[in-house]
């Protein structure tokens, strides 16, 4: 018990996102926190040709929103980056406390909500796996003027 409390103290957590996202000047902006807007990668995972969850995250693990929500965020870079979109069949998923597990057939995602830490694994790669600066989930960003805003 006072081990799992101590890890719990001193373990690394991302700091959760509360305020907007801009993307401006090909820069992709959460917070404080700002990456290359080309950097930016999503998985959205569909289940029968319907939208069922996505991951976005930037290639150096500073940023990284997971939602269930097909909000305007994910509409945004189908229409505007669709390069940047990964279509990928959902097999499995199973949501834990804190813990989101997504499995497709080539690859899995395991999300942890508390601390923004997660783990990507695809067949015949290594793993990725990052706790980010700043990360987010289901917040349901809508199309501002110049901004995405949680409702």
């Amino acid at each position: 018990m006072a081990i799992s409390v101590t890890y719990g103290l001193f373990s690394k957590k991302g700091k959760i996102a509360n305020k907007h996202i801009t993307i401006k000047d090909d820069y992709f902006k959460i917070d404080k926190v700002s990456v290359l807007l080309d950097t930016i990668t999503i998985d959205c995972f569909m289940i029968e040709d319907k939208f069922s969850r996505y991951f976005l995250r930037d290639s150096q693990g500073k940023i990284a929103i997971y939602s269930v929500l097909n909000d305007d965020l994910i509409a945004y870079f189908l229409d505007k980056k669709p390069q940047q979109v990964t279509i990928i069949e959902e097999t499995y998923h199973k949501h834990e406390g804190p813990y989101i597990t997504v499995k497709a057939c080539q690859n899995s995602l395991y999300y942890d909500l508390e601390r923004g830490k997660y783990t990507i694994k695809k067949q015949d790669e290594p793993s990725v796996s990052f706790t980010p600066d700043v990360y987010d989930y289901d917040a349901n960003y809508k199309l501002g003027k110049p901004l995405f805003k949680k409702k």
